[in-house]
């Protein structure tokens, strides 16, 4: 009788285990993807934050910029890529700014 119960133990600990450690895997799983797709956006969002320095900087060029297959440029030479939508419109001395890539837009106004 006792070798029975302990082997039910022994056969209980190692489903349990293995409930654990496949919950864990799973776990660290779903965690790497999640912060996969996080440091996709937090990229995405620092290339227009960089850009929209990058032109305020330059806001007395803002002619030069150009937006076409889904393209912006700046003097002929890439600035940013796979833009969803882009716009700029001048009013008085200032700039109204919209830039999206895939789910992630900016709006700004540049000073001249």
């Amino acid at each position: 009788m006792k070798k029975s119960f302990t082997l039910l133990e022994v056969i209980f600990v190692l489903l349990l285990t293995s409930i654990i450690i496949s919950s864990t895997v799973l776990f660290i799983k779903n965690m790497q993807e999640n912060n996969k797709h996080n440091l996709q956006r937090r990229v995405l969002d620092l290339d227009l934050l960089s850009t929209f320095i990058f032109i305020q900087n330059n806001i007395k060029k803002v002619k030069d910029l150009k937006y076409e297959n889904k393209n912006l440029y700046f003097q002929n030479k890439l600035l940013l890529e796979n833009i969803s939508s882009f716009s700029i419109v001048k009013n008085k001395k200032i700039y109204f700014l919209n830039i999206c890539i895939k789910e992630i837009c900016k709006k700004d106004f540049l000073n001249e």
